[in-house]
């Protein structure tokens, strides 16, 4: 992700955040706003009954527009799936950009960061206990299916709350959702790896190993799907063999591990990951054992 898309998007979602909160259209006070003294051209044309000639009037109207104000905390929590990560730390580099924007531009607003640390409860308990200490909630959901109670109880108490990145199952509560098409990212991942592949010269079947994320989370799944609908035909033909599937649980450590265990079993050719820490994980276990 680039700088310019972390800060884009996080100006969307907290203006979008903004806009719920105050009744406002979005753009009109929050990121452009109106100035204090309009001057408006009133054109009125009068027509003349005796003759055809035809009288134009024209006038100056000034009118002072008075800029909606909001003295009101705006208060954002924004609960991540897991900190310490370079994607999670653009989110946040991007939230802390956007609020700074909006703070010159008068609006008064805070964030607060929370880690789940992938842990389905924490988040729970975390959208939870955001109820009347917060204006609006931004989640990354850890868990597609076990959050949305939470989801729903929040709203019901009045707390906005935008689904980011990770969907949840439910789509009455994406509303509004903000993320990106995991499953076609994955295809065009799976075409780059048979492309890679191809332009190799290695020899077929290619033996390939799949490392995936912690499956309650949508984007994973999403990912998964993606990698077999380009794989798929491959697999079939013979092209392919899947040599090893595994869950890297999101996590460069637990990549690193399970792959020299797949490495211990025999050589590979080729591997796919569903998140950038795992492949970082892979690579290291890759160079531990002296491949490239």
């Amino acid at each position: 992700m680039s700088a310019t898309a972390q800060r884009t998007a996080s100006m969307i979602i907290l203006g979008l955040i903004i806009g719920l909160i105050i009744g406002i259209p979005i753009g009109m006070t929050v990121f452009k706003p109106a100035p204090a003294v309009q001057t408006v051209t009133h054109t009125v044309t009068v027509r003349g009954t005796a003759t055809p000639s035809t009288i134009t009037v024209t006038k100056l109207v000034t009118v002072t527009a008075k800029p909606a104000t909001q003295t009101k905390q705006l208060r954002i929590a924004l609960l991540l799936m897991g900190a310490g990560n370079p994607y999670w730390d653009a989110w946040i580099k991007g939230v802390d950009e956007a609020v700074k924007d909006l703070k010159r531009l008068g609006v008064p607003i805070s964030y607060t960061v929370f880690d789940a640390k992938y842990d389905p409860k924490i988040q729970y308990d975390q959208l939870l206990s955001a109820i009347g200490k917060f204006e609006a909630v931004i989640i990354t959901p850890v868990d597609r299916v076990g959050i949305q109670p939470a989801i729903e109880e929040a709203r019901k108490a009045g707390l906005i709350v935008i689904v980011a990145d990770n969907s949840v199952v439910r789509h009455d509560l994406m509303n509004p959702f903000i993320g990106s098409d995991h499953k076609k990212g994955a295809e065009l991942e799976a075409k780059a790896l048979i492309k890679c592949l191809r332009e190799s010269g290695k020899p077929t079947p290619w033996k390939v190993v799949v490392i995936h994320g912690v499956t309650s989370a949508a984007a994973n799944v999403l990912r998964l799907q993606g990698f077999y609908n380009i794989l798929k035909p491959f697999i079939e033909n013979g092209t392919i063999k899947v040599v090893a599937v595994q869950c890297g649980e999101d996590r460069a450590d637990k990549a690193y591990n399970v792959m020299l265990s797949i490495l211990a079993k025999g050589p590979v050719d080729a591997v796919i990951s569903t998140n950038d820490a795992q492949a970082v994980g892979v690579i290291r276990a890759l160079e531990a054992s002296g491949l490239t």
